[in-house]
Parts: structure tokens; C-alpha cells; sequence
């Protein structure tokens, strides 16, 4: 069985299309798990941010919808 690769969080950013400091809240607002390899070294396994954002979109399906008109 091979090891999944911990990403960064312009990965993370990339992947979902989002910006880095939303990822950086989603990790403030324990919504996605991460790896602290150092205290300031943020890692990620891109199927765990997978399963725990569509568990969340499950759970809250309007919280990333805003209301503009």
C-alpha cells in the first residue's frame, strides 16, 4: 500500500480553488485536518481535506454561500 504525499497549502489552495489564508481558516476553524510537522510548518493529506470539506458540505450545505444582491 503506498503512502500518501503531505501537500502544502498552496496545494490545498489550488486544488479546491481558494486562497491560501482560506485555507489557513479552514485549519483556525478545524474544518480540514493538517500535519504539524514544526510549529510553522503546516502539511496536508489532500484525500483527508477531501472527505472532512464534503463531510462539512453534508453537514452545512450553505456555509460557504453568501447572499449578494
Amino acid at each position: 500500500m503506498e503512502r500518501e504525499r503531505a501537500v502544502t497549502a498552496e496545494a490545498i489552495a489550488e486544488h479546491f480553488g481558494v486562497t491560501v489564508p482560506t485555507v489557513n481558516r479552514w485549519v483556525r476553524e478545524h474544518r480540514i485536518p493538517c500535519i504539524r510537522p514544526t510549529r510553522k510548518t503546516v502539511r496536508f493529506k489532500l484525500s483527508e481535506v477531501e472527505c472532512a470539506l464534503s463531510d462539512d458540505a453534508v453537514k452545512n450545505p450553505n456555509s460557504e454561500k453568501t447572499s449578494h444582491g
